[in-house]
């Protein structure tokens, strides 16, 4: 599991960091720890679920089923792993979280 980190101690830390008089808004900073924090687990789940996935599925081939009978079951092929890449800002100001694998 990844390390979450506490909105709270984040703060403390900006605040020590840019100085108290100078610092932007703090609840953007919370915001944005509790959603980086609820992006890591749900990473996390998904890759998870795709090594499940697959790993059923392997068993399912290897208890004598065929990849063409378990497609006629509506039961679909596991995907390849998947990699999170963030791709920062550009000229349009907007950042994108891109699949890569």
């Amino acid at each position: 599991m990844s390390k979450q980190l506490n909105p709270e101690d984040v703060a403390a830390h900006a605040r020590e960091l840019v100085g108290e008089s100078t610092i932007p808004d703090l609840e953007l900073l919370c915001s944005l720890t509790v959603t980086g924090n609820n992006e890591a687990i749900a990473e996390e789940d998904f890759t998870d679920a795709q090594r499940l996935h697959r790993e059923a599925y392997g068993s399912a081939i290897e208890g004598g089923w065929s990849k063409s009978q378990l497609r006629a079951l509506g039961i679909r092929t596991p995907s390849r792993p998947v990699r999170f890449t963030i791709v920062e800002p550009g000229a349009s100001g907007s950042s994108a979280i891109h699949a890569v694998g």
